[in-house]
């Protein structure tokens, strides 16, 4: 009866508080989980009445049974070559004085899970000699906690687990891993590695937070943080990632004009003006400038059709965002028109000089490529050349007295 009565009180004293439980009342998490491989941190506290403190001295110990045969696992008492008579191997880092029997287990058993019974234990003679109808109390002070070990453990967090900031504001992002095994806390890394980091991992949750300023080249970039653990009795390394895509707002940046098709401009032909930009919101006004004039035009794209000399000049454009606006370099735009040579006049000119030899025809039509615009008449020969005021020239040398006619 009094092993029953001591049973239900130390389970009642887990979830509740009270004068009842300031006098007997073991201090235990309901459950344990842990990784295979690995160690295990049990924090245990426990109160007992006043008169009993004389008794907590160093011949008490901690025993831990499991299942429901209380089987013997761990006498706190067994150090040294001894403790290798343990079941479960460990070791009590708490002092029994203090009424602390937080213990660690190590090396956990892959995909178990059992009840685990706590119980302190006072030499008896002592006990019976003084208080001979409490004996039983204290040697029997026992509850149980289930204990759960994994081949496998959750995914490391990000806090916050969406971000969305402006340009030029300060971060901060913590990770956080479980950790059950203090004396091999998982080691935990960023990628790519954005500014400061500190690390807790002594703690359950270990974290580590990084601390960086928010830039527009962060924007859709992909953080992670890698949780390691390391096991015992040379088990292998688990690795455990979390991945956090930033989403950084800014105004427009690397505002640029391009023209396509790229090349000469010629007369006649169409082009297009692209603005491009980056930002975040997307851009929601473009506006296009010729010779510093506003264009009527307002979209992302200037679209010129039949291009005549009329179409010359500087064109830049403007991006603009709810954030701000951006204004690119200006591009000269330069349309090109077609000349003709007349190949008779030519060959007439020619017979002139019967004695005279052509040495070369020196033809500049602006560095462009021929286009055809249609048949050409016989004897005609088609170029291009500039608006810009650059003149063709066909040059024929002849030998003369003292000089060159061309």
């Amino acid at each position: 009866i009094m092993f029953t009565l001591l049973y239900l009180m130390s389970y009642f004293c887990c979830f509740n508080s009270g004068s009842l439980c300031q006098n007997w009342a073991v201090f235990l998490p309901q459950t344990v989980e842990a990784l295979s491989g690995s160690c295990m941190l049990i924090r245990c506290r426990f109160t007992l009445p006043p008169e009993w403190e004389e008794f907590l001295d160093d011949s008490c110990k901690a025993i831990w049974k499991k299942g429901w045969s209380r089987t013997p696992v761990f006498d706190s008492s067994l150090t040294g070559a001894s403790g290798s008579l343990n079941i479960q191997q460990g070791n009590l880092t708490g002092t029994l004085r203090d009424k602390d029997c937080t213990t660690i287990f190590n090396n956990m058993p892959p995909r178990h899970y059992d009840n685990y019974y706590f119980r302190l234990l006072s030499p008896p003679l002592a006990i019976l000699h003084i208080k001979p109808h409490l004996y039983y109390i204290l040697v029997h002070y026992v509850i149980f906690v289930l204990f759960y070990f994994s081949d496998s453990l959750p995914k490391p967090t990000i806090t916050p687990s969406n971000l969305e900031v402006e340009e030029g504001t300060a971060v901060t992002l913590t990770c956080s891993a479980v950790s059950h095994c203090p004396i091999l806390p998982p080691l935990l890394t960023w990628s790519p590695a954005l500014g400061d980091t500190e690390e807790e991992v002594e703690a359950n949750p270990a974290t580590s937070v990084i601390n960086f300023t928010a830039s527009h080249l962060h924007n859709e970039q992909k953080v992670s943080c890698t949780a390691v653990y390391n096991r015992q009795a040379g088990k292998s390394d688990l690795l455990y990632e979390k991945i956090l895509t930033l989403s950084v707002l800014f105004s427009p940046r690397e505002t640029t004009v391009i023209v396509d098709p790229t090349g000469p401009v010629l007369e006649g032909s169409s082009v297009s003006l692209i603005c491009t930009s980056r930002s975040n919101p997307p851009v929601t006004n473009y506006t296009w400038y010729r010779d510093n004039e506003i264009d009527k035009d307002l979209g992302p794209v200037l679209v010129i059709d039949g291009a005549d000399t009329s179409h010359s000049g500087d064109y830049h454009c403007t991006a603009k965002n709810d954030l701000g606006e951006e204004t690119s370099a200006a591009i000269q735009l330069d349309i090109q028109y077609v000349i003709y040579v007349n190949k008779a006049v030519l060959e007439a000119e020619a017979a002139e000089y019967k004695d005279d030899s052509l040495h070369y025809a020196d033809v500049d039509f602006a560095q462009l490529q021929a286009r055809s615009e249609g048949k050409l008449g016989e004897g005609e020969i088609k170029g291009l050349a500039s608006k810009t005021g650059v003149d063709s020239e066909i040059r024929r040398e002849a030998p003369s007295n003292g000089g060159d006619a061309k």
